[in-house]
């Protein structure tokens, strides 16, 4: 089946144009590779180290554009969840500083 060399969403055989971002076929057709895949490792490793996953994102995003969505979305929600956990391990910070301040006085 093929791909959208744009975005990766599956075409319908003949279609001028892909129905997900709309991007004329100027060039060949891109035809899923066994490479192309989504999952594997390599989200877990996005999301655990979110700038390693943005930097696979930008060099995938054309070659293998499931795989390169795939480790995108995990490092958004790496980076996500880690800055909950940045806020909520701050306010427990100020929470123990307040405690103590408080016992001392």
């Amino acid at each position: 089946m093929p791909y959208c060399s744009h975005c990766g969403a599956q075409l319908p055989d003949g279609a001028p144009a892909c129905p997900q971002c709309a991007a004329t076929r100027p060039g060949p057709i891109v035809r899923e590779a066994a490479a192309d895949k989504p999952g594997g490792g390599l989200p877990v490793l996005a999301f655990l180290f979110p700038v390693v996953g943005f930097a696979l994102w930008y060099a995938w995003r054309q070659p293998t554009p499931l795989r390169a969505r795939s480790v995108r979305r995990a490092a958004v929600a790496g980076a996500i969840v880690g800055a909950i956990a940045y806020v909520v391990a701050f306010v427990v910070y100020l929470a123990v500083i307040a405690a103590a301040m408080k016992k001392l006085s």
